[in-house]
């Protein structure tokens, strides 16, 4: 599905985004013992304790956790810096910091939700709260907006990732959740508040032990309200959401896979939503633009008199945890953004924008990018890589070092010159249709291709 309004979104992302960052900058490192008032005196994470609307530049590397603290107020957690970065656009987006522990990490709270706490480009991986008899990783009282972050290989006993309390406001956009472990009851996310998800992929989340009636792999609403827009929700066992009592859910362009376990309310799938979720009281919206995904990855499923027929999501490699979308997933140019969500976050998890020169959403953390181009090689053989080739509005740079990209006419007349963006992107809308020469900078010299716009 095509999302027209999306121009608009793209066109105001970083001005939206920029206008609302805090001034004031907290710079933490995993060895950070200083004031945090320069790289130089990085601070350690847990200087963050209760300051409100304090910006932190979060360098990469491994940030073990040995007690949990209260985020205050407007917060908000940058990862993307290596060190060294003097602007916030200077931030790789590819990078994350990872963060582990065995307790509960973050508790935000407040009684403002305008006051939005925002996590960024954060990774929560190999987190072991079993050990320790701990039930989730966050707890959520007040206004989170969770960004392009991973919450992977994590194990606790009830709430593995996310508590969302009845008057929290919770937004999630191009975030992963895969392979986590809870040993009972609740999932990645108890909720009974307010949560949005955003192209957001939910797979292989597992409850461990005995499926009793209240254990889910993925999600669990107990109350309030929930909306999912373009998100993915395959292979969680014994389930992939339950609703309960006096819970509103609305899915829409979202694909929930066919369940392993089958008995009866356990199996809590696409099935589960479409079939039995209008019960006890709770109201379920299933929009017509949802799909149903087979859980074999490659293969579709037929129509019986009990089930509706699925589609193989065809992920580039599930089983080593790849769920980047192949050239014939069904999921491809299947969202939109009719809810403007994408408006502060227009990247996926590798940096490349959530809509194709088409203004297509797809579904989950991954916009697919097909990448055709051409390759050239330098004569200390770098390589770069330029895709699409015709290009009609971003084109693609990849080569190691690269930043900057001078582009010129037939006649060798300058016309473009820029930077070049963390995530390769360079922007040629402005050109007029024809065949151009580009001269890329990198660290390690300088290459020439040429590209044609459309």
């Amino acid at each position: 599905m095509k999302a027209k309004n999306l121009l608009f979104v793209f066109l105001t992302a970083v001005f939206a985004l920029c206008g609302t960052r805090a001034s004031a900058v907290i710079y933490i490192a995993p060895d950070g013992t200083g004031d945090g008032s320069s790289w130089e005196n990085a601070a350690p994470i847990d200087s963050l304790k209760s300051k409100v609307d304090a910006e932190a530049w979060i360098k990469e590397g491994t940030y073990n956790m040995k007690a949990g603290f209260y985020l205050g107020q407007g917060a908000r957690l940058y990862g993307g810096f290596k060190g060294g970065e003097t602007a916030f656009d200077q931030r790789d987006i590819k990078i994350r910091p990872v963060f582990t522990s065995n307790c509960t990490m973050f508790s935000i709270g407040g009684n403002s939700t305008s006051r939005t706490v925002y996590f960024d480009n954060l990774e929560f991986a190999n987190c072991d709260l079993l050990s320790a008899g701990n039930r989730m990783l966050l707890e959520v009282y007040g206004s989170l907006q969770i960004n392009n972050c991973i919450f992977r290989d994590n194990a606790a006993t009830e709430t593995v990732g996310i508590y969302s309390d009845a008057n929290s406001s919770i937004t999630i956009s191009n975030c992963l959740f895969t392979r986590n472990k809870v040993s009972s009851k609740f999932g990645i996310l108890r909720s009974h508040g307010s949560v949005t998800f955003c192209n957001t992929t939910i797979v292989d989340n597992v409850g461990e032990g005995d499926f009793d009636w209240n254990r889910v792999g993925g999600i669990y609403v107990l109350a309030g309200n929930m909306r999912f827009y373009n998100t993915i929700m395959w292979g969680n066992t014994p389930g992939n959401i339950r609703i309960d009592a006096g819970a509103n859910v609305e899915f829409y362009n979202t694909a929930i896979s066919e369940t392993e376990n089958d008995n009866g309310r356990n199996t809590w799938g696409y099935d589960y939503v479409a079939g039995e979720a209008a019960k006890d009281g709770s109201t379920i919206v299933l929009d017509a633009s949802c799909i149903k995904l087979a859980l074999d990855n490659n293969t579709d499923t037929e129509a019986t008199e009990e089930t509706t027929a699925a589609k193989a999501p065809k992920f580039v490699d599930p089983e080593n945890g790849d769920y980047h979308l192949t050239a014939e997933s069904p999921l491809i140019a299947a969202g939109d953004d009719p809810a403007g969500l994408l408006t502060d976050n227009t990247y996926d998890l590798d940096g490349n924008l959530c809509l194709d020169e088409d203004f297509n959403i797809d579904l989950g953390a991954y916009q697919y990018v097909e990448e055709s181009g051409i390759t050239t090689v330098g004569a200390d053989n770098t390589e770069l890589k330029c895709y699409p080739n015709p290009v009609n509005n971003i084109l693609y740079i990849d080569a190691d070092g690269a930043y900057q990209a001078d582009v010129y006419s037939i006649a060798g007349t300058l016309v473009y010159s820029s930077n070049i963006l963390a995530s390769g992107q360079l922007d040629l809308q402005s050109l007029v249709p024809g065949f151009y020469q580009i001269v890329v900078k990198t660290q390690n010299g300088t290459l020439t291709t040429s590209i044609i716009k459309k």
